[in-house]
């Protein structure tokens, strides 16, 4: 069997769960159910199941019966005290549904979900129902992978979402598909369609807020415009998919005709897929179930040459021959038609004061339902707000030995930033503690853990940066942590511009005081650090040419500050507090730090008061080093 991942593609109501089950019964894969469910973001140790399971299921929800429930798969990712799956953002569910650009953050969660799967020789399967429109993407970053995208005939996988909306008063796939179009109506695939459908754009940080506005505004849309968006969303992934997918399996032809089982039998051997079974298919049709007084082939007619007019030519060549016959006589998607209609005249746009009405509508059903800003939720022209912030990845590098209590603390935190893009890793000194348990828990969701003897800290911090592919870096050591979930969020969304070093204020544990100690400035720094380099984050590539200084056991992250800021790299405070600190101080010779110091500077300035304020801070620290040992002596 396969190893190599399998992803099917497809869009709501194709019988993608049938064909998700049937890879589940097999037992040789380990298939994640809809891997971009908004749900995803949610779920939790204590409510994995989101769906019952059983035969009742084939009834409201019309799926097969299955024997663990949906979800299962994902009940070893979730982490206890955390809601949602790692790594999930609820922009991948729709905000990403024609994304094709550079998304690391959602190749991220992917590669988690591959590396997750299941045990032992099990070939990884993901069955997506979001991904139709952005299909050239996956390909790109999974170019390895099986790529199977199901379609079927798009009456009946339109009278399938009005039926469960009249037999079981769930009008969610109609409001999905409004919310698709709706929030990617700029995109180059959705644009003609909001320039002849009314579209309005609504954000929230919530799922469930976006999918109530929707629904409210569902009812404002005529039973042609409710066709004409749900054809335009299938005619452009079919096309889409038949451009970049593997293979379209036609859900119609494999219920209905045992020679075309065979053949998707064939495809899937060529594509090393085996053991599945489709005999049992029956996927139901709802052609008694009329669709309303529309025009459906003048609707289809239309979206038809929309959308083939975008193609070129030698793009309609490419979708005829890499279709199978079955399915370009099925769909009516051959050369032939398509040529037909890129060359038809694009009709006319609505009058504008048709449209005025219908965003009138829009006013007064939203006033309704929240308070809302006129120009922020609804517009005819601008661009909708960015939801998809270039973030630069940052690599946090936590150093450990022994320290399995505070370790997991800082993992914690690590996980529960609001950041998109972070990769984790550990270097471990090789602990003899509870520390290989920890990890071994949290495997799945640190990308690089380092588990070997050291030559101290700067020697691990060292080994973390040869191991980073981020653009920035930051330390936070164990027992160190995040001073709020969405701090690493904050500080890159600061205007840090051009600059080498992001810093910012901490927050003490322990030690003398206990606190937010805020960053000091610059003119300070030949005495001590500013900040803390848990407050810091830097970029990879200075470190990488420069790294720590071994030779220091203690001050080598303010050697490499101070020399930084003496050849002028540059500094932007953040003005954030970033980290949670315990200085720690027990262990450590301060009077060795203030030496330490003292050689960092003095290779800069050779003044009079520099070495004085060097030799008194010595000696302060060596009687104070000297009190804490007579402390620490049996009897005292």
């Amino acid at each position: 069997m396969r190893k190599k991942p399998i992803f099917i593609h497809s869009l709501f109501r194709t019988g993608s769960t049938y064909v998700w089950n049937k890879f589940r019964q097999h037992g040789g894969y380990w298939c994640y159910y809809e891997p971009l469910n908004q749900v995803l973001a949610k779920i939790d140790t204590q409510n994995p199941l989101t769906w019952a399971y059983d035969a009742n299921t084939s009834g409201r929800l019309r799926h097969p019966a299955i024997d663990k429930y949906h979800l299962w798969e994902y009940k070893d990712l979730l982490i206890p005290g955390r809601t949602g799956v790692p790594f999930f953002k609820k922009s991948f569910s729709f905000d990403d549904f024609c994304n094709n650009d550079a998304n690391p953050h959602q190749k991220q969660y992917i590669d988690f979900l591959l590396r997750s799967a299941g045990v032992g020789d099990k070939t990884p399967l993901l069955q997506f129902n979001r991904t139709a429109l952005r299909i050239r993407w996956f390909k790109t970053h999974f170019p390895g992978a099986a790529h199977i995208y199901l379609a079927r005939n798009p009456r009946h996988q339109f009278h399938s979402y009005l039926s469960m909306l009249r037999s079981e008063k769930l009008d969610i796939f109609l409001t999905m598909d409004l919310l698709t179009a709706s929030i990617n109506r700029n995109s180059q695939y959705f644009k003609p369609l909001s320039e002849r459908i009314p579209l309005c754009e609504y954000h929230s940080g919530s799922f469930e807020d976006e999918r109530l506005v929707y629904s409210q505004l569902l009812p404002l849309y005529s039973d042609k415009e409710k066709y004409y968006i749900f054809y335009f969303t299938w005619f452009s992934a079919l096309l889409e998919n038949a451009l970049h997918n593997d293979f379209i399996l036609n859900i119609d032809l494999l219920s209905a005709d045992p020679g075309y089982r065979r053949k998707v039998m064939e495809r899937f051997e060529a594509l090393d897929i085996r053991g599945i079974d489709f005999e049992d298919a029956a996927i139901g049709k709802y052609d008694s179930d009329p669709i309303p007084a529309v025009d459906i082939e003048g609707v289809e007619a239309e979206v038809r040459t929309l959308v083939t007019g975008r193609f070129l030519q030698h793009q309609i060549d490419r979708i005829d021959s890499a279709l199978d016959p079955e399915n370009r006589d099925f769909f009516q998607v051959g050369k032939t038609e398509l040529t037909r209609f890129k060359n038809t005249p694009v009709p006319p746009l609505p009058a504008p004061k048709e449209v005025r009405k219908k965003y009138s509508l829009f006013q007064k059903k939203l006033a309704d339902v929240l308070a809302w800003d006129e120009h922020s939720i609804l517009r005819l022209n601008a661009p909708p707000p960015s939801t998809a912030h270039v973030y630069p990845t940052v690599t946090v590098i936590t150093v450990t030995l022994n320290d399995a209590e505070k370790l997991e603390k800082t993992i914690c935190s690590v996980l529960e930033q609001t950041y998109p893009h972070i990769e984790f890793i550990i270097i471990d000194g090789g602990s003899t503690d509870s520390t290989p348990g920890v990890l071994k828990k949290y495997k799945t969701v640190i990308h690089r853990v380092v588990s070997e003897p050291d030559n101290g800290i700067f020697d691990a911090m060292n080994k973390g940066i040869d191991l980073a592919s981020g653009k920035w870096i930051i330390f936070l050591n164990s027992g160190d942590y995040f001073y709020e979930k969405n701090t690493v969020e904050k500080v890159f969304n600061t205007g840090y511009g051009d600059a080498h070093f992001i810093y910012g204020d901490t927050y003490f544990l322990g030690g003398d005081f206990r606190g937010v100690v805020k960053a000091w400035s610059f003119d300070s720094l030949w005495k001590t650090m500013i900040f803390t380099h848990q407050s810091l984050f830097t970029r990879s590539d200075v470190l990488k040419k420069h790294k720590f200084d071994t030779s220091f056991k203690i001050c080598a992250d303010y050697q490499l500050i101070f020399d930084s800021y003496m050849e002028g790299l540059r500094f932007f405070n953040s003005d954030t507090v970033i980290a949670a600190f315990d200085p720690g101080f027990s262990e450590v010779s301060r009077a060795r730090m203030a030496i330490e110091k003292w050689k960092v500077v003095k290779r800069y300035r050779n003044d009079l008061k520099f070495h004085w304020f060097y030799f008194t801070l010595f000696i302060k620290r060596l009687f104070r080093d000297i009190s804490r040992r007579s402390r620490k002596k049996p009897g005292k």
